[in-house]
């Protein structure tokens, strides 16, 4: 028999933040045993309890490590005021406590618990407004499908937007990306003795942390990293629509369109389409010349020099090309281009949204045949789908804690 020395065992450390939410959580249907395509049973039927309710306790035993003294869960009766789930799992998460968000099973369960909340109250409403109108589960599942973040139905609703706005304002001239997380930021956040203060930050501790550690540091502080991408993002949102002081030199923003996305170590980023007001033409020789003079004078390739202006020496290493201004406001990777196909950039916003889009359109395809007799038997099937969708989505830590917040 071989056997492991001490030395050579190490423990094991999450350092990607993606992970298959199917947490056994309870749920608001059952399923017969014979339908593995629709994932384990359940524990209460839809006809007999819609919405689902949650066990006074369970909470804190099945978290004891949190709740040590088995007190101060979602259903407290000592809590002198009641909180909808939503609302509670807000707060802690948002507690200087970092219990909670540096859990990851508790993080998933309340994002599930409030997802699944969220599915049968879709469920109730559009089931019985649709029912007696149309039979068809198929035709009732995509306004179901909107409750569940990151499916075909959900982006359908951003899809048609976009798609309104090509109608109505025409092409846009600009396709802008930005990571929102700001690892200067964060990280002098954190630990400030290890990585200084935001002001005057230690580039090299931060510059030699590794990307394993460094993700795991963003595990541990999912919601602090929610929090900080969803003000940049706000931040963000104002300063290009800012008519003072354009951020395009001559030319202001007069509508844009943002979509989120999360992206393989699990960080927000958002994509941007801007319109921009009399914005020279892709299509005519004098259009592109103009173009071309303000990207020029809008973007810059080259270093900085170190000793006259160092911050924006050790910003611009790992990002070429970049707008200085736009470096030193929010310290982040960023691409800017000019949009010369416009179908293209929308194309490209929504290729990739929906990771598990295969299942589910396998799943609506099962329903396109079958009719109803009643309605709890439309409310039982949506809910089995629904179901099925939330069970098997590939979701990351920072998207759980985001949702929740």
């Amino acid at each position: 028999m071989f056997r492991c020395r001490k030395e050579d065992v190490a423990a094991i450390r999450i350092i990607d933040s993606y992970a298959y939410n199917n947490c056994t959580t309870s749920a608001p249907i059952i399923l017969d045993s014979n339908e593995d395509f629709f994932g384990p049973s359940r524990t209460l039927k839809a006809g007999d309890n819609p919405i689902w309710k949650i066990e006074a306790g369970m909470e804190e035993c099945t978290f004891p490590w949190i709740y040590p003294t088995g007190e101060g869960g979602e259903l407290d009766m000592k809590r002198p005021i009641s909180l909808k789930l939503r609302d509670y799992c807000k707060l802690r998460l948002m507690c200087a406590d970092k219990r909670w968000q540096g859990d990851s099973i508790w993080i998933f369960r309340a994002m599930n618990l409030i997802q699944r909340d969220d599915l049968c109250t879709a469920v109730n409403c559009h089931a019985k407004k649709q029912f007696n109108k149309d039979r068809l589960c198929y035709n009732i599942y995509p306004s179901i499908g909107k409750a569940i973040r990151g499916t075909a139905a959900f982006w359908s609703v951003p899809r048609k937007i976009l798609r309104s706005m090509y109608a109505t304002l025409s092409k846009p001239n600009i396709f802008l990306s930005v990571n929102l997380q700001d690892d200067v930021e964060f990280l002098t956040h954190i630990d400030p003795t290890r990585f200084g203060n935001v002001n005057e930050p230690n580039y090299e501790v931060i510059d030699s942390l590794s990307d394993d550690d460094y993700l795991q540091l963003v595990n541990e502080n999912s919601a602090l990293v929610s929090r900080m991408c969803h003000r940049r993002m706000l931040a963000f949102e104002k300063f290009i629509s800012d008519k003072k002081h354009p951020f395009f030199i001559d030319y202001i923003v007069t509508n844009y369109f943002f979509k989120i996305e999360f992206q393989r170590g699990g960080l927000p980023h958002l994509h941007t389409l801007l319109w921009l007001d009399n914005f020279p033409s892709v299509d005519t020789i004098e259009g592109r010349q103009k173009i071309t003079e303000f990207i020029d004078k809008f973007l810059d390739t080259s270093l900085p020099d170190q000793q006259t202006d160092p911050e924006g020496y050790k910003l611009s290493r790992r990002i070429v090309p970049y707008n200085l201004q736009f470096l030193k406001t929010f310290r982040c990777n960023h691409d800017i281009q000019v949009v010369t196909d416009p179908w293209a950039s929308a194309e490209y916003l929504f290729s990739y949204v929906a990771k598990d889009a295969h299942m589910e359109k396998n799943l609506i395809y099962q329903m396109s045949n079958c009719t109803c007799s009643s309605l709890t038997e439309a409310k039982t099937l949506l809910l089995k789908t629904g179901n099925a969708v939330l069970s098997h989505r590939q979701v990351g830590k920072v998207e759980a804690s985001w949702t929740v917040l």
